[in-house]
């Protein structure tokens, strides 16, 4: 049985999204309420929990911080099977066209939720972020990309 993935785009709370593709109902695969409930998790969770270095605010005040007020952010979960592990995947939109691409991995084997993979994006190169907390220099050297 197909289920659509679940997306939250903020100021729109969670919703079916169909468009980005399906996922199976397989037995363990989260209901669409518990995807709701672990999106909603890492959308509080402070940020420091994923980086000491950070501070103790929500990820995605941080986020919203670190890209603009008008960034758009859209968080879905993304159940993987067996290649790797589940992950909580955000991506931020910038104005300039540039975007930010995180995965946090909530898979069952984590005991809370770790950084997965940190990218930034540009019409020309993905500059991957080996720490969260280098996120904003990553974001000024590829301001000119």
């Amino acid at each position: 049985m197909k289920r659509p993935l679940i997306l939250s785009v903020l100021g729109f709370g969670i919703l079916p999204l169909t468009i980005m593709g399906q996922v199976s109902s397989a037995p363990g695969t989260p209901t669409d309420a518990q995807v709701g409930a672990i999106i909603a998790k890492i959308q509080s969770m402070p940020v420091s929990k994923l980086d000491r270095k950070l501070p103790k605010t929500s990820l995605q005040y941080w986020l919203q911080a670190q890209a603009s007020p008008d960034a758009k952010i859209a968080w879905a979960f993304e159940d993987n099977g067996h290649r790797k592990p589940d992950c909580v995947q955000i991506n931020v939109l910038l104005r300039d066209g540039r975007y930010i691409f995180l995965e946090i991995d909530v898979g069952t084997n984590s005991r809370r939720p770790r950084i997965y993979h940190v990218s930034v994006i540009t019409t020309r190169t993905q500059a991957d972020v080996s720490k969260l907390h280098d996120l904003q220099q990553v974001l000024r050297q590829t301001a000119t990309d």
